[in-house]
């Protein structure tokens, strides 16, 4: 799994959760669950959540690393439920 940078991070613009749902194909909703369940790599400014635009490519490149792990598969198991819902 490669790591990026402190300034690839640093530097990388901020998505709002419109903008993540977008570039996912799903609701803005969605994206604001995946947030609140810790399943997306956020950015908090004052009460507001953003994602980095390089943690998300970082996140979809390596899902199906991240995939291994529990919390991670318990998130993606939520989305899929809730995007039946919907």
């Amino acid at each position: 799994m490669k790591h990026l940078s402190p300034e690839q991070i640093k530097f990388s613009p901020l998505l709002s959760p419109k903008e993540v749902a977008e570039r996912l194909g799903i609701s803005p909703r969605r994206v604001r669950e995946l947030m609140a369940a810790w399943c997306l790599p956020t950015v908090r400014v004052g009460r507001r959540q953003f994602v980095r635009e390089a943690m998300l490519k970082w996140w979809l490149k390596n899902g199906p690393e991240l995939a291994r792990t529990s919390h991670f598969a318990a998130c993606v198991e939520a989305s899929r439920e809730g995007e039946s819902e919907e």
